[in-house]
């Protein structure tokens, strides 16, 4: 996966031949999320598990987190960009993560019967790039026809400054295509699901987010960018190509003018802890409907890629040793993944404030601590 805010257009994994996954709804709604620790044999395995991948040289630092019917855990090791000792609560920014936090509200904007998801988006957004006739849905499955090439040069030159949604799409140099073809991974279809939640919940979406989702779960920990910015402590970045050299305000992770032009599609930041424990909320039917649920994790053979979900049961992902179901995320200096597994109702989240990937740590994780047994 390319990271946001690069020239470069971000794609998250395969973009053919899938293999066939379907989610069953079924045991839904889960338990509410409980504030036990894991057993200290579990706790002790993971701790150790964490402590070898700065050792052994895999990455400098890095935080995690487990939320499980036996308990929930989160733990740091090693050190941020700038050498600093992780905290289990840092904050480091979640790339695309966010969009899972937009096509959950906008499924729940559905569910209250404020959007019809295989009407034109146009019918609630005015934009030339959804004068193809996407549908909601379509942007939602990465199969919008948009093929967005955006001006990031532009959005990186100055990091300091604020930078819109809005001014990022309109620097794209190549129309849409006919929606409902193959899946194409597009920033734009998650920018524009930004706007079309704000316009139609009657809210930005940093606002409309914590009204509908984080708030009513206790989730103080996440937050769109540039709206809000993510409260102390702070992950800096890690060492990477993509970050200006001229950033003087660390407000903002990694940087003002990137998380304000991606919005929808990658200005989320948030802790281990607070991702894992909305992994298992959204996943486990405690935000929206079972049905609803049960659409954003609908794969088939050609789609692997759900409503703002990955399978991570896929041939690709399996490369990784992953499975279950979730989203990965990557803006400059930052990893991030969330990984549920519904059979087991267990959530774990990766942040690394580097270019190194999270995805590849959830199977080691898992395997330390036996956490599918």
């Amino acid at each position: 996966m390319v990271v946001g805010c690069s020239t470069d257009e971000p794609k998250v994994g395969p973009t053919s031949s899938p293999s066939t996954s379907a989610s069953d709804s079924t045991g839904l709604p889960w338990p509410a999320i409980q504030n036990e620790k894991l057993p200290s044999e579990e706790v002790l395995a993971l701790r150790r598990e964490l402590s070898r991948w700065v050792q052994e040289g895999f990455v400098k630092g890095v935080t995690a987190a487990v939320v499980t019917p036996r308990g929930v855990w989160s733990s740091a090791s090693g050190v941020d960009g700038a050498g600093a000792t992780l905290d289990a609560r840092a904050g480091m920014a979640l790339g695309e993560i966010t969009m899972t936090f937009v096509a959950a509200e906008v499924m729940l904007l559905a569910e209250r019967g404020k959007v019809d998801l295989d009407r034109p988006a146009s019918t609630y957004l005015g934009s030339p790039l959804l004068s193809n006739g996407a549908t909601v849905r379509q942007l939602l499955s990465q199969r919008s026809g948009i093929r967005g090439s955006w001006d990031f040069e532009a959005v990186a030159a100055k990091p300091d400054t604020r930078w819109t949604p809005e001014q990022l799409l309109a620097t794209s140099k190549t129309p849409s295509t006919a929606p409902g073809g193959d899946y194409r991974y597009a920033d734009g279809n998650y920018a524009l699901l930004g706007l079309l939640a704000a316009k139609v919940g009657g809210a930005d979406l940093a606002t409309l987010l914590e009204r509908d989702l984080w708030h009513p779960l206790g989730l103080e920990r996440l937050v769109i960018q540039d709206p809000q910015t993510m409260s102390p402590p702070l992950a800096a970045p890690g060492a990477d190509e993509s970050l200006p050299q001229a950033i003087r305000d660390r407000t903002w992770i990694p940087f003002r003018s990137c998380v304000g032009a991606l919005g929808g599609a990658g200005a989320g930041a948030g802790d281990a802890e607070s991702l894992a424990r909305w992994g298992c909320a959204l996943y486990g039917g405690l935000q929206l409907h079972p049905e609803s649920v049960a659409e954003m994790t609908k794969f088939t053979e050609d789609q692997h890629y759900g409503l703002g979900t990955i399978n991570f049961a896929d041939d690709y992902w399996q490369n990784f040793g992953m499975d279950g179901i979730g989203h990965v995320g990557a803006m400059p200096g930052y990893r991030s993944v969330v990984a549920v597994y519904p059979e087991q109702q267990l959530s774990i989240a990766i942040l690394v404030p580097s270019k190194v990937d999270a995805h590849p740590f959830v199977r080691q994780l898992v395997t330390a601590a036996r956490l599918l047994d």
